[in-house]
């Protein structure tokens, strides 16, 4: 299971991206070379267009010597091949001023509706090879959060949506798209952790500052580091939660619900996700989770497709089990086995946190933890607080974030879509929940 640092380095390949493409600018803005017409640079968008699906074109004859020196024709084509692998073809290319989102000359817009500015510069003459180029971010061009949301239905697979600012004590909607859906929800399920042990220490049972040991049982698989520690480790439990939800320890997850007990933290999953109905039950272990997936094991999808009672009899066998080599190949019904969940559930869940840490106490240790990772909330001048919870694994991706404004208003935003491996990918959930973030601090009485 990936960690919250998808986000991140989300971010670090788009500015990467804009690096290296903002390297190709030289030279004056191709609209005003007089002796290139519109033509010409219609032929040579169109040229670009062509090598992101299909890496066979003529990298010398559409680019200048001096482009191809700093840029070289392998790294070219793979930031082309990316961007298909991630977006699909090119549909459509946009002339100037005709996509506002993307704040370019022109425009690419791909085939999953993200839009990427260009802007091109053209030899002066014969034969008007391009000497520098320049891809803006892939971003969303819809205006309102009505219009993002109802994209999920172009979607491949199955998408949930839920975005909403708490009024009281409730949320109230502002955009949704399938939001009572129940689908996997991969390493976000760590936020019903949190939860639970916030509850057990507000009800006196535990304390943050509480020292448990790291036991052989608690041992996981990576993403974290704590499965590198030595058994005995002594940690407090808001260290433990603290790596569980920044880095998305999966070992100190299990330890969380080894202190906690399974059975209370089952019974917080059930409670909290109803629409699921018994598919978190019994909870699995995030060690219990990669046995059950190792790729020798070719009774998984049978497996899951048990009751309830069935699936509880494997615990013991699966925890007899050695965990397994992290380089084997998992099995490919990742959306089939772990732990579900609906969108409206995770921002029903954010809001719970919120409330059981103490509200808008500076003293609240559980958005402490959440908001170690900001996840897309970079901007603190848009948003004085951000805490975010996300989970990838292969065709799963969800993406949970509770924020702040300005104004003292909260909002939560819940995200999750199940579909084909090779399409359910960060890069390409990203620039929708980016996008849906900037429509939000749009919103009146937000920022």
């Amino acid at each position: 299971m990936a960690s919250n640092s998808y986000s991140g380095l989300y971010r670090a390949v788009l500015r990467l991206f804009a690096l290296l493409a903002g390297t190709f600018i030289t030279g004056r803005d191709a609209q005003s070379q007089t002796t290139v017409n519109d033509a010409i640079v219609t032929r040579r968008l169109q040229d670009v267009v062509r090598f992101i699906g299909d890496s066979s074109g003529d990298i010398d004859g559409t680019f200048t010597p001096e482009f191809v020196r700093r840029v070289t024709r392998a790294q070219l084509l793979s930031i082309f091949a990316n961007l298909h692998a991630e977006h699909g073809a090119v549909v459509r290319v946009a002339g100037p001023g005709e996509d506002a989102a993307a704040g370019g000359s022109h425009s690419f817009v791909f085939g999953d509706g993200v839009v990427t500015s260009v802007k091109m510069v053209l030899e002066d003459r014969e034969p008007f090879r391009i000497s520098s180029l320049l891809l803006g971010a892939p971003v969303r061009p819809e205006t309102t959060l009505p219009a993002l949301a109802a994209t999920l239905a172009k979607f491949n697979g199955t998408a949930s949506l839920y975005i909403a600012p708490v009024d009281g004590d409730r949320l109230t909607s502002l955009a949704e798209y399938q939001a009572q859906r129940p689908l996997a929800i991969a390493s976000t399920f760590k936020l019903h952790v949190l939860d639970v042990l916030t509850r057990a220490i507000r009800q006196h049972e535990h304390q943050w500052s509480e020292v448990v040991t790291l036991r052989e049982e608690d041992f996981s698989l990576p993403s974290g580091v704590l499965h590198t520690w030595p058994v005995g480790t002594p940690l407090t439990l808001q260290t433990a939660a603290s790596l569980m939800m920044s880095i998305s320890d999966n070992t100190a997850t299990d330890l969380l619900i080894r202190v906690l007990g399974r059975a209370r933290v089952e019974a917080a999953i059930v409670a909290g996700e109803p629409e699921a109905g018994n598919a978190n039950t019994p909870l699995l272990a995030t060690s219990e989770y990669f046995r059950l997936l190792v790729a020798d094991s070719g009774r998984t999808a049978g497996r899951v497709a048990n009751s309830p009672q069935d699936r509880r009899a494997l615990l013991p066998e699966l925890r007899r089990q050695p965990l397994p080599d992290p380089a084997l190949p998992l099995a490919t019904a990742q959306a089939k086995v772990g732990w579900f969940g609906t969108a409206a559930g995770l921002a029903q869940e954010l809001h719970r946190l919120r409330l059981d840490g103490g509200a808008d106490s500076e003293e609240n240790v559980a958005l402490q933890i959440l908001g170690i990772t900001r996840g897309l909330a970079t901007d603190r001048a848009q948003w004085p607080y951000g805490g975010a919870k996300g989970g990838d694994v292969a065709g799963v991706f969800s993406y949970a974030t509770l924020l702040e404004s300005h104004s003292g208003r909260w909002y939560t935003v819940a995200f999750v879509w199940n579909g084909d491996p090779s399409v359910v990918t960060p890069p390409r959930a990203m620039p929708f929940v980016q996008r849906a973030m900037e429509l939000l601090a749009n919103e009146p009485h937000a920022p």
